[in-house]
């Protein structure tokens, strides 16, 4: 008997426009669009964020997604070691 295996994708708990939720993955979109004089005939494309609102689930500009889970604050502690690393640096050369 085959068994299906399951996939799973983890989630990672975010903020778009004040509002949390879970975001699901990228979803990259695109469309023909019709021949021009300037471009013609070439796909556009366009991404997405898929996230879970309690209302429901939904597609978000990535530019409104702030990430607020363990690995943005890993992302975030490395920015500012990085930061202080540079100003030690800086404060040598004087």
């Amino acid at each position: 008997m085959t068994r299906l295996k399951m996939v799973e994708f983890p989630t990672r708990l975010c903020e778009v426009k004040g509002e949390l939720g879970y975001f699901h993955l990228w979803e990259q979109w695109s469309n023909v669009v019709g021949t021009s004089l300037l471009r013609g005939r070439h796909p556009v494309g366009q991404v997405y964020g898929i996230v879970e609102f309690k209302d429901g689930v939904r597609r978000v500009d990535p530019v409104s997604i702030k990430f607020c889970d363990e690995e943005n604050a890993n992302l975030c502690a490395l920015v500012k070691h990085n930061e202080a690393l540079r100003k030690g640096e800086a404060n040598a050369e004087d």
